[in-house]
């Protein structure tokens, strides 16, 4: 029989013998105890982690009998003892700690400390606690969808025990996407939170999570998918018709997307890549095909055209296509020898450029930079080299200004400008 023993208290025993006609009892001896159980207190749990925590106690009376074990003992059941899991923290009086291990997350457990000596183990004061566990993270509906982002969001309703440190969406184009896909973060805490969702691709299916990280780790909301906006689609019509300054292109609309198209063409730039940002065209509404006349080109230069069909989610690019516009005439202007009322000069086409030269001569005028649409000119042939040419019609002593000129399919090159003045007369 096990007794808790009192310290120095005088206790009286006798032995006895029963049958079935009574008890007898033997002399009756007395002794004085020396010993009582160990007194000890339990430390509050600190340091709760997902599988682990601190706690420990303090042995402040040893009963009149050396400790021989102290510790802790813990159980998901009130009231654990040291045949639950427990720590041994060493032996005799004093303060002890007591680093618990193996903890299961998100579990309420039961702790005393206990201290054994020979009369037999006491117990502190329970203590409570529950391992932290992962936050729990709903994940709010898709909202503003257009072809290139999205609004989500969710509601921290749980932190597990622990300071959610970040929080937010991720997003994918396969299922159950992760922080390691594309996410967002926005803010700490419990709590509900709003998140944009963009760099998305027009028409595509998206999933996305809720999620939430403490010490623990990151728990995810349910899994909802939804589908971009369409933006129109658009392919780029060859081009065609290039001179030096002018082109002719367009495209055909296919699908209008997700809304109405209100505005397509083309446009184009020295770079690739060009976007409405850059020149363009703006050839009617809808689906079907048109036309664009791309104007306002520079000779012997490459340019880069996209059609384009805009509608109420954004603009889609057709298909890249490059030309190169057209080189004129290369034209010198020969030197001027003046005669009162003519004068002779010429020049020389030192190449035709991209097409055959169809006319050549000279221009004047009593203007700088006389033309062959504003001046008198000559037609002196056609093709490359050097030809001459003779001004006619000009008045005694007036100052003029000369230009040879060569023109082909893609236009009119002139030369440099030469000036004089012609002789006082008679």
């Amino acid at each position: 029989m096990v007794l808790e023993w009192g310290l120095n208290i005088v206790y009286y025993v006798r032995a006895y013998a029963t049958n079935s006609f009574g008890t007898v009892y033997g002399n009756q001896q007395s002794f004085t105890s020396l010993s009582s159980l160990p007194t000890v207190t339990t430390t509050s749990v600190t340091s709760i982690t997902g599988s682990l925590a601190t706690s420990g106690g303090d042995v402040v009376s040893d009963g009149g009998s050396t400790v021989t074990i102290r510790g802790v003992c813990w159980s998901t059941l009130s009231s654990p003892t040291t045949s639950n899991s427990s720590i041994n923290n060493g032996t005799g009086i004093g303060s002890f700690v007591s680093n618990l291990t193996n903890l299961t997350v998100g579990t309420t457990y039961y702790l005393r400390a206990f201290a054994t000596n020979s009369v037999g183990t006491s117990y502190g004061v329970e203590k409570t606690f529950t391992s932290t566990n992962v936050p729990t993270v709903i994940t709010s509906s898709i909202t503003n969808i257009s072809g290139t982002s999205g609004t989500s969001g969710g509601n921290v309703i749980s932190d597990g025990n622990s300071t959610v440190t970040a929080r937010g969406v991720c997003w994918s184009t396969s299922s159950n996407p992760t922080i390691s896909d594309s996410h967002t973060t926005n803010g700490t805490g419990t709590g509900s939170f709003i998140s944009n969702i963009t760099g998305l691709i027009n028409g595509t299916i998206y999933h996305v999570r809720a999620y939430a990280t403490n010490s623990i780790g990151t728990s995810y909301g349910a899994d909802i998918s939804f589908t971009t906006m369409f933006f129109p689609i658009v392919t780029t019509i060859s081009t065609s018709y290039i001179t030096g300054i002018s082109a002719k292109s367009g495209g055909n609309v296919s699908s209008a997307g997700s809304s109405s198209v209100t505005a397509r063409g083309v446009c184009w730039s020295t770079s690739p890549t060009p976007t409405t940002a850059n020149s363009h065209t703006t050839d009617g509404t809808g689906i079907g095909s048109f036309t664009s006349d791309i104007t306002g080109l520079v000779y012997t230069t490459t340019y880069y055209v996209r059609a384009y069909a805009t509608n109420s989610y954004g603009t889609s690019y057709g298909n890249e296509l490059s030309f190169t516009t057209l080189t004129p005439p290369t034209v010198t202007t020969s030197a001027v020898t003046e005669y009162g009322t003519t004068a002779d000069s010429g020049g020389n086409v030192t190449s035709m450029g991209s097409s055959t030269v169809t006319a050549r001569g000279v221009c004047w005028a009593t203007w700088t930079d006389p033309n062959i649409s504003n001046s008198p000119h000559t037609i002196d042939g056609s093709g490359s080299g050097v030809y001459s040419s003779t001004a006619t019609g000009l008045s005694y002593n007036t100052l003029y200004y000369l230009r040879a000129y060569a023109t082909s399919s893609v236009g009119t090159s002139y030369g440099s400008q030469v000036s004089f003045t012609t002789s006082p007369g008679p």
